[in-house]
């Protein structure tokens, strides 16, 4: 049995903590104007590292549970802290406009987590990765269907992308929609984590580990160059010395904490941290000020939904869909019989 790893939660922190500061210190002075903080653009690549993390996470669940239960949990676990999101994102963007375009037919849309595929715009800009960790999950339960030759399934799978890769290099063009229907661009992150999964279960070797590794980096600089290629290289070298034990300090409980409050801060951080820095500024605070400020009070929010939404109600909500579909089952059953 594979025991829940605490690093992964620190990682997951980290890698929040990396997204905030990049969107509030360096994509808010290149969009309203200020001082542009350029080290903190290296935050973006906290992405990167919450793919490769979910890869790891989504296959570990699905290797301990069922299909449906895993299902249900991803249900459970994404949508109730994402509709708390939303609502409340398009109410602060309602009532202290920044110069978005803002529909509420794209807030409906929105609540689905699907509008990146009918090309919706989205309430948060961080919410694009949603789309793709929904692709994901599709993946994951396909390749757990039949639970043989993972890594073999992943190797052709890189194959593909790689083929994507070489082809935009070539001056191809894909559609978005494709693209994230058939994860192009960020597949080989996903596998990446998969792949280490698989080496601490013991089911592939590290010979194995390092040939699967070496393609999603080659895939990663084909796709978005030599810097993203870069990081993802250390990202991959974090994995093998936490996988090896060598990384105990991300076990502390303040990682561990920013951890379980990373969802609900991804969730809440962007275009509410854009608003507070912009009223604030307006009222003759400076930028750092502001920008200070705004970090707590999308921290704070994400708290409230942490401990309210993700703690309480989405508990519930998990009880109460286990109940509806053990129903839906029940009821199948005696039509069928």
């Amino acid at each position: 049995m594979i025991l829940r790893i605490k690093e992964i939660d620190g990682l997951r922190g980290i890698a929040a903590l990396a997204v905030v500061f990049f969107h509030l210190l360096s994509e808010y002075p290149r969009r309203y104007g200020g001082i542009d903080y350029d080290i903190f653009r290296f935050g973006s690549y906290g992405v990167q590292l919450f793919f490769v993390i979910s890869g790891f996470v989504i296959f570990m669940s699905l290797k301990k549970n069922e299909l449906k239960p895993f299902i249900v949990s991803r249900i459970t676990r994404l949508y109730p802290v994402y509709w708390a999101g939303c609502i409340i994102t398009f109410l602060v963007l309602f009532f202290f406009p920044i110069g978005l375009e803002l529909r509420f037919s794209y807030f409906i849309v929105n609540l689905t987590m699907l509008q990146a595929f009918f090309g919706i715009e989205h309430i948060d800009g961080s919410y694009w990765t949603l789309s793709y960790e929904l692709v994901f999950y599709f993946f994951a339960a396909l390749m757990f269907i039949s639970k043989k030759n993972t890594a073999i399934k992943c190797f052709f799978l890189l194959l593909v992308q790689t083929i994507y890769g070489v082809a935009i290099n070539s001056g191809m063009d894909f559609s978005r929609p494709l693209e994230a229907l058939l994860l192009l661009q960020f597949l080989n992150l996903f596998i990446c984590g998969i792949i280490f999964y698989e080496y601490h279960s013991k089911k592939v070797d590290l010979n194995a580990s390092l040939v699967i590794n070496i393609i999603v980096l080659l895939n990663q600089y084909l796709i978005f160059g030599l810097e993203s290629m870069t990081i993802l290289l250390c990202i991959v070298l974090l994995f093998y010395l936490m996988l090896s034990g060598k990384l105990k300090f991300l076990s502390n409980s303040i990682f561990i904490y920013f951890g379980a409050v990373s969802y609900s801060l991804y969730i809440i951080h962007q275009y509410i941290g854009y608003t507070a820095i912009k009223r604030l500024t307006g009222l003759g605070l400076s930028q750092i000020t502001s920008t200070l400020c705004a970090m707590l009070i999308v921290y704070l929010l994400a708290l409230f939904i942490h401990l309210i939404v993700d703690k309480k109600l989405a508990v519930r909500f998990k009880v109460k869909l286990n109940k509806v579909l053990s129903g839906i089952e029940v009821k199948f059953k005696k039509v069928n019989t």
